[in-house]
Order: C-alpha cells, then sequence, then structure tokens
C-alpha cells in the first residue's frame, strides 16, 4: 500500500524477449524501444540477461543511447565475468534518474549487473559522450561490442520500466 509522499510504482513501457547478438568491436544496436514518450520527470529502468560465448580470451561490453545519443555508460561485463575463453551468463540494469535541468546532464548513470549469482555494483558513472537528454525520451537503444569477433555477446528478456 503506497502512503502519503510515497513514489509512485515502475510500470513495464516495453519489453523485447528476442535474444539480441553481436560479435562487433563497436557498439552495435541490440534492442530498440522506439515511439514512447518518458517525461524528463521519471526515473527510466532497462533490465535484462546477458551471456557470453566461449571462443576467444576477450570480454563485452553493453551501453544506453536515449534519443539517439549513445551515452557510452558501459557495463563492462570483465567486471562481473572473466575474459577467460569460456561461456557465461549474467543480468544487467541501467537507471537513469530525472532529467529535469542540463546542470545534471553529465552525472551519470546507474548500472549493475550479476553473473551467475555474483554482483557487481558498477556504481554511477559518468559518461564519455553525450549528454543525458532533458527532453522526453522517444527511443531507448541497449548496444553491446565483444573484444574478439570470436566471441559473441548476446541480450535477452530486456525490459524498460518508468516512474514518475
Amino acid at each position: 500500500m503506497l502512503g502519503i509522499g510515497a513514489p509512485a510504482p515502475f510500470s513495464q513501457e516495453g519489453a523485447d524477449d528476442t535474444e539480441r547478438t553481436t560479435t562487433s568491436g563497436t557498439f552495435a544496436t541490440l534492442s530498440t524501444f522506439s515511439s514512447m514518450r518518458i517525461q524528463n520527470t521519471a526515473t527510466i529502468r532497462v533490465v535484462g540477461n546477458w551471456r557470453k560465448t566461449s571462443g576467444a580470451a576477450a570480454i563485452g561490453d553493453l551501453a544506453l543511447s536515449l534519443n539517439g545519443v549513445s551515452l557510452e555508460t558501459t557495463i563492462n561485463i570483465a567486471t562481473i565475468a572473466s575474459s577467460t575463453n569460456q561461456a557465461e551468463t549474467g543480468t544487467f540494469e541501467f537507471v537513469v534518474p530525472p532529467r529535469t535541468s542540463t546542470t545534471y546532464q553529465n552525472g551519470g548513470l546507474m548500472r549493475r549487473s550479476s553473473n551467475n549469482g555474483s554482483s557487481s555494483l558498477n556504481g554511477i558513472a559518468g559518461h564519455s559522450s553525450g549528454n543525458i537528454p532533458t527532453a522526453t525520451i522517444t527511443d531507448i537503444i541497449v548496444q553491446g561490442k565483444t573484444g574478439n569477433a570470436a566471441v559473441t555477446i548476446a541480450i535477452q528478456n530486456v525490459r524498460v520500466f518508468v516512474e514518475g
């Protein structure tokens, strides 16, 4: 039960259950959510499952793009999975805070992930390109890349939740 002043619950605004893969060494689009209308006062959560195949001693990264701005705030899978030549799986989460002021555009995103039950809070990190858009969010893209074309990075069961 919500009390006075309690935050609004998150609502699911998008889902992609198809497995999306890449062997690209640069960020490639994996999962796209378009025609959205997420106000700048809302918190956004993007969650899903990831996997890495064997094939080479290499890692992979996931990144988030909002309204075509690639934030390059990556979830470096090496922080929770090894660069060992082995198959691994886990979960990921990006949290985008409300974006009502340009003062906080470069503040960063929270990202965390897990691998076979081992959790890693990758922290709140700045990003290397683009400001977090303060406009209404209409497009969210999860991107991925791998450190070696012999390794596949995949995501599946991706959800977009919005609060506020």
